[in-house]
């Protein structure tokens, strides 16, 4: 029935479709609409439609959504039912038979209002969810065991980093030295990731040695954007000298990043549960001092 939907729907499609899929009606379609989804692919290329997709991506369905470049995919957890709209106009409801695992019940409805109410339930899914690059990323860190690795040469830290920050979504602890962290701030500017971290509502700590007035004002920009999580800055001056950065993403992975006798940075990567608890540690000792002596700022 779909697959008749969907042929029949092809040759008229001028715009595209936005669809939302489960989890369940993603791994259903992996068995049972491969050669519906050919024909989206071609109507893309012949014709320059756009198709956008939000799911529930997930270590089981990602290789699957992988073999789909046709599709602008988004990733949002714990979705539960399935539509889609086809330029706009036309509305399709999908629901799957849980006796039957190949059966679906297809519910179409050309009524333009209609699809302009679910529209607008997609476009507010669609700015909530995230690109489906930061998802894989995030699924190859959840995927790893217990490890431990060297990254060296500066391109590669750059790219560490850049993928931890894009898919931590709780906590982000950053306790630096001035120099390391000057050094990646003016080769490629981290804090312009750190408004996706924004968007999650996440908690943001760092502690750095002095006050750096670059990074201040970046920080300071960003706090009047947001008022639900502001950033928190503190400077350990008074305490001592830090000649390393260690950051924490999530309470779960751990980068550790240094210069070596050479003098070039090299960072170690972890997610060994005992490693990162003792950087937590580490890091709650010296916040909880530098609070003390009140050389915290909220509202930087």
């Amino acid at each position: 029935m779909m697959l008749e939907i969907t042929i029949d729907g092809l040759k008229s499609t001028e715009l595209g479709y936005n669809t939302v899929w489960d989890a369940e009606m993603c791994k259903w379609a992996s068995k049972y609409f491969v050669e519906g989804l050919e024909l989206v692919g071609q109507r893309v290329k012949e014709k320059g439609i756009k198709c956008r997709l939000i799911t529930d991506v997930n270590l089981e369905n990602v290789c699957f959504l992988n073999t789909l470049p046709f599709l602008e995919i988004k990733h949002l957890d714990g979705l539960r039912g399935n539509f889609g709209i086809r330029d706009e106009m036309g509305y399709m409801a999908f629901i799957l038979n849980k006796q039957n695992d190949e059966s679906l019940q297809t519910y179409f409805s050309n009524s333009k209002t209609l699809a302009e109410q679910q529209m607008q339930i997609f476009e507010e899914l669609w700015s909530m969810a995230i690109p489906f690059t930061t998802r894989k990323k995030e699924l190859e860190y959840e995927d790893k065991p217990s490890t431990q690795r060297t990254i060296i040469d500066y391109e590669n830290i750059e790219k560490e980093v850049e993928s931890l920050i894009l898919t931590c979504k709780k906590d982000l602890t950053i306790f630096s030295s001035n120099k390391i962290l000057c050094h990646l701030l003016n080769r490629r500017n981290f804090l312009n990731y750190l408004p996706t971290i924004f968007q999650k509502e996440a908690s943001i700590k760092i502690l750095i040695e002095d006050v750096d007035e670059y990074l201040a004002k970046q920080i300071s920009s960003m706090n009047e954007s947001t008022r639900i999580n502001p950033i928190q800055l503190g400077y350990t001056s008074k305490i001592g000298e830090i000649n390393e950065m260690v950051m924490i993403f999530d309470n779960k992975h751990l980068l550790h990043v240094n210069y070596d006798s050479d003098n070039e940075l090299v960072a170690t990567y972890s997610n060994e549960e005992h490693k990162v608890l003792i950087q937590e540690l580490m890091f709650e000792k010296y916040w909880n001092e530098v609070k003390s002596l009140g050389i915290i700022n909220n509202n930087y």
